[in-house]
């Protein structure tokens, strides 16, 4: 039934589709419905520029509670109150695109020969 349905509306030109039992009216190109040529759709079109984002790496404390592995070497980054041991977090990009995070410990990032940059350092050992 369907099928004789649409082979007669593509005979008399028409575009209509039929989902199920319901007509779904063509929709115009342009969702305004208007044509792409009038004045009032010429000037300069503003776009978005990317911004590249670049690999980075931040110097921080470590936090209580903090249950990650270094990158380096796969050991626990481990709070541990009386000595205050630092970190390094590293946001990682690829093609300017956000990755993943990584963390390291402060001598094995060194170690590393910081493969992310020299980290970012603030007073309080957070971010500003």
């Amino acid at each position: 039934m369907m099928d004789t349905r649409r082979r007669i509306d593509e005979r008399m030109g028409r575009s209509d589709q039929f989902v199920g039992y319901v007509r779904v009216p063509p929709q115009p190109a342009n969702p305004l419905g208007r044509s792409a040529d009038l004045p009032r759709m010429t000037g300069t079109v503003a776009t978005k520029k990317r911004s590249k984002f670049t690999s980075r790496a931040a110097l921080r404390f470590i936090e209580p509670g903090s249950s990650v592995d270094c990158a380096s070497c796969g050991q626990r980054v481990k709070f541990q109150a009386r000595l205050r041991l630092q970190q390094v977090i590293c946001n990682v990009y690829h093609d300017g695109v956000w990755d993943r995070v990584e963390h390291f410990h402060a001598e094995c990032y060194e170690t590393a020969e910081s493969p992310y940059g020299e980290p970012t350092v603030t007073a309080n050992g957070r971010a500003s």
